[in-house]
């Protein structure tokens, strides 16, 4: 499978991860009382979407491997202004920011990769502006509560886990046991001090077989058979609530809609 393909697939991976991990049950709260590791699973869970929903921005780290591509990885930032960050895939970097709806894409080995060394030489290190509606994936995240629901919306049946802690910080663990088409087992890390935030969100095993739903807002985390199984999945949040300015590239080269 080419990197075109590949990349579009690895930001419905982040999505399929995260909400394999988790899910959302009850009505959420922005705030809530002390006491998070006393709560049922549904509850926690709830919580964190309130939790990261209200944050305004955070950062979100994702890695897995493809058994076609080997390994991918995510780093990026997330805000009520759009997506900045960059995306590792078949050994090349491209940075992407989403502002205003409109993808924009940068890297010289990227697009040497995915449109050829002519391609590459013609757009050197410019951002292109992608056609309107192409967005590689990244629609479903430029928001944090486009993400929160994204995050937390689809699940199996939930497990309370026991506390623990992710970088120093008390956390309480809730399971994932993916009894349902398309979902995979997972645990994620809340945090029990402050807001619920999602700490850390780890898949631990195969994807059940069957196609998930999801809201529609999150897109499709599905893909054809040629791209491959992705495993070893994991997500890291952080920086929650840190300012953060997204602005659109000056000048981009504009990419005909006419290409695919």
């Amino acid at each position: 499978m080419s990197l075109s393909r590949s990349l579009p697939v690895l930001a419905a991976a982040l999505g399929a991860v995260l909400v394999s991990a988790c899910g959302s049950g009850g009505s959420p709260s922005a705030s809530h009382p002390a006491g998070e590791a006393s709560k049922t699973a549904a509850q926690i869970l709830a919580d964190a979407q309130a939790a990261l929903g209200a944050a305004g921005s955070f950062r979100i780290r994702f890695s897995g491997t493809s058994t076609t591509d080997g390994p991918m990885t995510l780093d990026l930032v997330v805000s009520s202004g759009g997506v900045k960050g960059s995306m590792t895939a078949q050994g090349v970097t491209a940075q992407v920011i989403v502002a205003a709806r409109q993808a924009y894409i940068q890297g010289r080995a990227f697009f040497a990769k995915t449109a050829g060394a002519d391609a590459a030489a013609v757009i050197g290190d410019r951002w292109v502006e992608l056609p309107a509606g192409q967005s590689f994936g990244f629609d479903g995240f430029n928001d944090p509560k486009t993400v929160a629901l994204c995050l937390l919306s689809v699940h199996g049946t939930l497990v309370k886990g026991g506390t623990s802690s992710f970088q120093g910080q008390p956390t309480v663990q809730v399971l994932d046991r993916a009894d349902i088409p398309g979902d995979a087992p997972g645990t994620v890390d809340v945090a029990t001090t402050g807001p619920a935030y999602p700490l850390h969100l780890v898949q631990t095993g195969a994807a059940t077989p069957g196609q998930e739903k999801q809201p529609a807002v999150c897109g499709s985390s599905s893909s054809d058979p040629s791209s491959g199984a992705l495993t070893n999945m994991q997500a890291t949040l952080s920086d929650f609530g840190a300012a953060v300015a997204i602005t659109a590239p000056t000048d981009p080269f504009v990419l005909p809609s006419s290409t695919t």
